[in-house]
């Protein structure tokens, strides 16, 4: 596997902690990438990859007006901008740190 490969998932996330993409719109975008990709990913690369999938999919912005009532009623499936941008940052350097094994 090459380092290209990992690049377009490095780069969005990355985009996304610095603050050029807003977090709803990652999601979507992450989750559209990754769902259409039929790469087969060495299991730790596919492990950071679809645990940030996950996280996309538990997401709630946090200034969404049903926020409260989600987190509510399930805290262990909804998370906001801070439990997010949170993962993020750790899936990033779990990513830096894979890619540069690669």
């Amino acid at each position: 596997m090459s380092e290209a490969a990992v690049r377009p998932y490095f780069e969005l996330i990355r985009h996304a902690v610095d603050g050029f993409v807003p977090l709803e719109k990652f999601a979507l975008d992450f989750m559209a990438l990754f769902s259409a990709d039929r790469y087969r990913w060495p299991g730790d690369l596919y492990e950071i990859l679809n645990d940030v999938f996950l996280d996309a999919d538990e997401y709630v912005p946090s200034h969404s007006e049903n926020f409260g009532d989600l987190k509510n009623n399930d805290p262990q499936l909804v998370i906001g901008d801070d439990e997010f941008m949170a993962r993020l940052k750790r899936a990033l350097s779990k990513l830096a740190e894979a890619q540069s094994s690669l």
